[in-house]
């Protein structure tokens, strides 16, 4: 990611948390206090970059779906205003790197990354007091990936990715069950992500920008 889209991005994330602290009300109620979720996650990346070398080479880098499992905690303030943070793991990512030679052979390079991001931010509930609980919310990631490993005759080099900070929306549902200290959640995120390394003192990024979508569990703590 660019400085200047990295910044935008974070300006409009900035400006969405002033307005959900803004609109939230602070009133107290039973509401309040942890709600503790754990979700199944499908991880979609936009990652297809394509870009044509000086030597003529067209290089073409490509991130396949996956799916993960996570954890996050959140601590409602108010009725409507809530802190989250958590964390969620995709192990199998494949990573595919294509070379098109000028004289026209293709060069096929894959191996698998795994995406960690640890993140934290602040959730709009939009229907307190009602059965569904329906929230918006903006997010920061610290991101991390595994290392690849790009074989290719007569051996293998190792590429390390590198670590990433990226901005985040998410929408999402918690519905409860029988026990209503038990729900049901599902959720949406979208986050702002790069591939990146560097190569001969050369920095390479690539767009990752997953779509998140997750269901799962939850449970809610009673405030006392």
């Amino acid at each position: 990611m660019n400085a200047r889209r990295f910044f935008t991005l974070l300006g409009l994330e900035a400006a969405v948390l002033v307005l959900l602290t803004l609109v939230a009300s602070p009133v107290a109620s039973a509401e309040e206090g942890w709600r503790l979720r754990t979700n199944f996650y499908w991880v979609d990346p936009d990652g297809q970059s394509t870009e044509v070398e000086p030597d003529g080479v067209t290089v073409i880098t490509d991130a396949s779906s996956s799916f993960g499992f996570g954890v996050t905690a959140e601590y409602l303030f108010s009725r409507r205003l809530g802190t989250e943070f958590g964390f969620l793991g995709a192990t199998a990512v494949d990573f595919e790197v294509r070379q098109q030679l000028p004289s026209g052979p293709v060069i096929t390079f894959i191996d698998t990354t795994t995406f960690v991001p640890y993140f934290a931010g602040l959730n709009l509930h939009l229907t307190p007091g009602k059965k569904t609980d329906v929230y918006i919310g903006a997010l920061l990631a610290y991101v991390t990936y595994s290392d690849l490993r790009i074989t290719a005759p007569p051996g293998s080099v190792r590429v390390g990715l590198d670590r990433d900070i990226a901005p985040g929306f998410l929408v999402g549902l918690d519905v409860p069950a029988k026990d209503k200290s038990w729900f049901f959640n599902a959720s949406v995120r979208y986050m702002i992500a790069d591939f990146s390394t560097t190569l001969e003192g050369t920095r390479e990024s690539v767009d990752f920008d997953p779509l998140i979508v997750g269901v799962g569990f939850g449970y809610r703590f009673k405030h006392h």
